[in-house]
């Protein structure tokens, strides 16, 4: 199979699994905590999976010896490369879950742009 046609099904996959799991978001473009006007917000349909609140000591363990203790939740936004056009997102930008109950945000706290199909953004509360 040449690679083009590995390139057709791989695009397919991507496509069926957007219109299974993906949802819209507003992507805020923020710079220094304000909005950046070289970046215009963008929507974008796209699979956000988040994590269950979990109650951590600061080391990261479950240890109820701790006093000092954070709710630590988030979760991936996960953009199909071939359909986005937007702006790079960047460490400090917001997710807005727009078709969520309450809307909620998430801060985008690392990108991982190593893949080929998915620019992934590590998401946590915002």
């Amino acid at each position: 199979m040449a690679a083009a046609q590995y390139a057709s099904i791989r695009d397919r996959v991507l496509a069926a699994v957007d219109k299974t799991f993906a949802e819209t978001v507003e992507i805020k473009f923020l710079d220094g905590g304000k909005a950046d006007p070289d970046r215009a917000n963008t929507e974008v349909v796209a699979p956000l999976r988040t994590g269950n609140i979990a109650a951590k000591n600061l080391s990261g363990g479950v240890s109820q010896k701790w006093k000092a203790k954070v709710a630590a939740a988030g979760g991936t936004l996960s953009i199909n490369r071939a359909t986005y056009t937007g702006p790079k997102p960047q460490k400090g930008d917001k997710i807005k879950a727009i078709e969520r109950q309450g809307k909620p945000f998430f801060e985008v706290l690392a990108i991982d742009d190593r893949s080929h199909t998915r620019l992934v953004l590590i998401l946590g509360d915002a």
